[in-house]
């Protein structure tokens, strides 16, 4: 893998997760280089997960009917038999930026229906070389209704966060709602966002190319949760740029070139995905609206983790966890007013 001139010259950038993983970064002075992840033995679950997202990278590469995910993806270089490190080559590019005006939102949209398309089920998803992977629609959609495992691992703050939502009917029936529209129809990224989208230009056309990485919770699912990243990501950035927190402040006026740029982004990805996914105008419009639920029941995920260790909710959280049950409550509104994607583009 390595070779002496390689070992002698490497930078090693050593990281650690915040998921199930340790990471190190092998950058090569030659160019290239190689991305380590180990399970990390304080987090349960993950070996399981770095063998299923071994697999798929296996699958990926070996298939040649998935050349098309294939060149959205990192390559797979090793999976040590122990089940201890994975390794995979180093891809170029930096987090996408949402607001950022690139072409990159767009490219992203299409490189997701890339995914949703050519691993559909049934279809090329149901090869028992994927493994077997979760098809029932996530815990976040049940977790007004705990399991004992949840409320072990409460901190003063997400108890609080959890009352609140049990206390809000728009929430607790939204988050219904959103669970009974589940479809498992081809295999999802899972947890999509815009740290696990890598865009960089190419020299040659100037077109942003783009990779997916951190396939770990990767699983046979509804393709709107994935796209429902996409809007809790933009819905985030257009709380943090309201918010009244000192450090988060910005003046009214720049608040508001803020919030346009960030739509204008999501509207260029969903164009960019309804290119690619070859979905009739209905079918895209019923995706759109379960991904509006879904983006909605995903803020309340990012609230969670912001108030993991906290004790007691910060505004930033409780303003989340408004725009959360504005967005269960009413949809179809929530897509015109707060994402800006009334009467969505639908490719012909």
């Amino acid at each position: 893998m390595l070779g002496h001139a390689d070992l002698t010259t490497a930078r090693l950038n050593t990281s650690s997760s915040s998921g199930r993983h340790l990471t190190v970064r092998v950058e090569l002075d030659s160019g290239g280089g190689f991305f380590i992840k180990q399970p990390d033995p304080l987090v349960a679950g993950g070996r399981n997960a770095l063998r299923t997202e071994s697999l798929f990278y296996a699958f990926c590469h070996d298939e040649p009917a998935a050349s098309a995910v294939r060149r959205l993806i990192p390559g797979l270089r090793a999976f040590l038999a122990d089940e201890s490190a994975m390794v995979l080559e180093l891809v170029p590019g930096g987090c996408l930026r949402w607001g950022a005006a690139s072409g990159a939102a767009r490219a992203a949209g299409r490189a997701l229906a890339t995914v949703h398309w050519t691993l559909r089920l049934p279809g090329l998803a149901d090869d028992p070389r994927l493994g077997e992977l979760p098809e029932d629609p996530p815990p976040l959609l049940s977790m007004h209704r705990p399991g004992s495992a949840l409320l072990r691992d409460l901190s003063p703050a997400t108890l609080d966060l959890l009352r609140f939502v049990q206390g809000r009917e728009e929430m607790t029936a939204g988050l219904e709602a959103a669970a009974a529209g589940w479809r498992a129809v081809s295999l999802i990224h899972g947890d999509f966002r815009a740290d696990n989208v890598l865009a960089f230009e190419t020299a040659a056309d100037g077109v942003p190319r783009i990779h997916l990485v951190d396939w770990e919770l990767l699983r046979w699912g509804d393709p709107a949760w994935d796209v429902a990243g996409a809007l809790r990501d933009v819905a985030l950035c257009c709380v943090f740029a309201g918010s009244e927190e000192p450090e988060l402040r910005l003046d009214a006026r720049l608040r508001d070139q803020v919030r346009e740029a960030l739509r204008a982004d999501l509207r260029a990805f969903w164009m960019g995905y309804q290119e690619t996914a070859r979905l009739s105008a209905s079918a895209s419009a019923d995706l759109l609206c379960r991904a509006v639920r879904y983006g909605g029941a995903q803020l309340i995920q990012s609230s969670w983790e912001f108030s993991a260790s906290a004790a007691r909710l910060r505004p930033l959280v409780s303003s989340l966890l408004d725009e959360s049950a504005s967005i269960l409550a009413h949809p179809a509104h929530a897509a015109a007013e707060i994402f800006g994607l009334a009467a969505p583009p639908v490719a012909t």
